[in-house]
């Protein structure tokens, strides 16, 4: 009997290994998978960023008018601004 109950306790020991074992393993994909997607959506951000610091050097100041908003073009003017 003593034996029967040591071999069971051996087994569901060893059961309870790879189980933990299993599921460090997944918490360490989903860690790196983490952190693979934090570095994906920093990058984003700084290219985000960096278009639109690009996008505000490149706006022509504009004569009378608001800010954005094309005004109609002057008849003498003799090329049209794009």
């Amino acid at each position: 009997m003593k034996m029967l109950r040591d071999e069971l306790d051996l087994r569901r020991k060893t059961e309870i290994h790879e189980v933990e074992e299993r599921k460090n393993g997944q918490i360490n994909m989903l860690m790196r998978r983490h952190e693979e997607a934090f570095t994906d959506m920093e990058n984003y951000n700084d290219i985000t960023l960096n278009n639109l610091a690009l996008i505000n050097s490149l706006k022509v100041p504009r004569g009378p008018g608001r800010a954005g908003v094309p005004t109609a073009p002057d008849p003498s003017d003799p090329a049209p601004r794009l």
